[in-house]
């Protein structure tokens, strides 16, 4: 797997931090049951308003370095703007920016773009 820096993807979750990822290892790589696409590592989601705007709130407090769905982070980015969240680039997935470039979901791709320095 690959981040969107074009390196090998790295963990989101850091050691003494809950553990994040459709399968709980850590790292958001693909898998076929991820309905929801957990691929973009965010930094302190349980310190910004990604939870309330997305409608996740069962889950996320206190929460640092988490894989988020794809959706949701379209959604908070669209609706907060990509300066409300921080994106952990080495350890987002580059599927994540790959389906936004596809699908048109322009805010989320230069949301990533930005954040990761990427042209």
């Amino acid at each position: 797997m690959t981040s969107v820096l074009d390196q090998p993807l790295q963990p989101c979750s850091e050691t003494g931090m809950a553990v994040t990822g459709y399968t709980q290892d850590g790292v958001c790589s693909l898998h076929k049951g991820d309905k929801g696409s957990h691929h973009v590592c965010l930094k302190h989601v349980g310190k910004t308003s990604f939870c309330e705007t997305t409608g996740q709130s069962n889950w996320c407090d206190s929460k640092d370095n988490w894989c988020v769905c794809e959706w949701a982070f379209d959604t908070a980015v669209g609706k907060e703007g990509c300066d409300s969240f921080r994106i952990k680039c080495e350890a987002t997935n580059q599927l994540a920016l790959d389906h936004y470039e596809r699908n048109g979901k322009t805010d989320a791709a230069s949301c990533i773009r930005e954040q990761c320095q990427l042209r």
